[in-house]
């Protein structure tokens, strides 16, 4: 459900890359992101889609302030946190929690599985007498029972991993999270699991989604809105709907066309699926 107030914002965001050693290009650098700009509402989901190269994801790292921006501005809930460094922005960062595609490199092999949703806590100072039973609805919440607090990541399949990379992330209860190609390295049928986490937790929780994906079948079964990128701009925006069954842009349509006729949103977009 969306609703009107605006819980993240960038605006003009780029991003300028200098290569080392490249004397040539010292001055001007390599534009990866280039004026982008995007609003999440409360409760919605806007994808980012693009293939590989685009910017995409170097736009959702600057959203989540992982990356250093070149100009632009980034707004959580309000305040520009766009100039805010380590102390500043550590109780900003409750706003905005990233789920990565690589669930293995995100976690701390040497940590069990509730030590792992336990550490935003700690390191936000917000860790109380109740955190442990938090803990285990955080895991309950995403499908994994209260036995696999003691277990380690590498006693998990790998979506069992991205299900604790979840909960690790609403640990803070955040009002976005910023989902960077989250189910791309999953089985299908894993996908489909994880994706109706995702569905429950905004449902449950009200919770937003910056969405990035390569896969038009996923963003067209979660997006309400979508921003189409090539080249670190954005060369469309709309609503899924309408961005799907009438692609104003060349590259949204080229980017269409080349889905397989037996993909879903290809059948979606030629009235071959059910909605």
């Amino acid at each position: 459900m969306r609703v009107e107030n605006v819980v993240l914002e960038a605006q003009d965001l780029e991003k300028t890359y200098v290569p080392k050693g490249s004397l040539g290009l010292r001055k001007a650098g390599v534009p990866a992101v280039r004026g982008v700009s995007l609003q999440v509402h409360a409760g919605e989901t806007v994808a980012l889609v693009g293939e590989s190269g685009c910017g995409k994801s170097t736009t959702a790292r600057m959203v989540a302030r992982l990356t250093d921006v070149t100009r632009g501005r980034i707004v959580y809930d309000g305040v520009d946190v766009t100039d805010l460094r380590h102390a500043k922005m550590r109780p900003h960062r409750r706003t905005v929690q990233m789920v990565f595609q690589d669930s293995w490199s995100a976690l701390d092999p040497r940590m069990t599985c509730a030590e792992l949703i336990a550490e935003p806590l700690r390191v936000q100072g917000a860790w109380r007498k109740e955190s442990p039973q938090l803990v285990d609805e955080l895991l309950d919440r995403v499908g994994l029972a209260a036995l696999y607090a003691d277990r380690r990541p590498e006693t998990l399949s790998g979506g069992q991993r991205q299900r604790l990379c979840i909960a690790r992330a609403l640990a803070l209860h955040p009002k976005v999270l910023l989902l960077d190609e989250p189910v791309s390295a999953l089985d299908a049928s894993i996908q489909a699991q994880i994706l109706g986490v995702f569905q429950d937790l905004q449902r449950d929780l009200g919770i937003a989604y910056l969405f990035i994906s390569h896969d038009l079948a996923v963003v067209r079964h979660l997006a309400d809105r979508v921003l189409v990128m090539n080249a670190g701009l954005v060369l469309e925006e709309g609503p899924a709907d309408a961005v799907f069954q009438n692609p104003q842009h060349e590259y949204t349509r080229a980017l269409l066309a080349a889905v397989p006729a037996s993909h879903p949103s290809r059948r979606h977009r030629t009235g071959q699926l059910a909605s």
